[in-house]
């Protein structure tokens, strides 16, 4: 249900500071910064099931699990990164829609 809040939360806040981050204008970036999210926040609930499927506490998890989180947590860095640094892509001609103005 959290997830449920977060994300148009996360989908207002990134509006709003478009207006100030010139970095987050693009709607195209403000998207794959969502998309980042939305997988890494599936990600650390498989990895959180799994540690509770496995009777471990969520303070002492074992070798496997803390490693994978790390890597989820590093996935996720790579990607906010990737999602803000990558070129923006130019609609084509046909992709742009006109206003017929009479």
């Amino acid at each position: 249900m959290h997830a449920l809040q977060f994300f148009p939360l996360l989908a207002l806040g990134l509006e709003l500071a478009s207006r100030r981050l010139p970095v987050l204008q693009s709607a195209e970036v403000r998207r794959r910064v969502i998309w980042v999210s939305l997988v890494t926040f599936v990600a650390t609930i498989g990895v959180l099931t799994w540690q509770a499927l496995s009777a471990q506490s969520i303070v002492q998890p074992s070798g496997a699990i803390l490693a994978t989180g790390i890597g989820v947590a590093v996935a996720a860095s790579i990607g906010f990164v990737l999602a803000v640094a990558l070129p923006v892509r130019e609609p084509a001609p046909s992709e742009i829609e006109y206003e017929i103005v009479s």
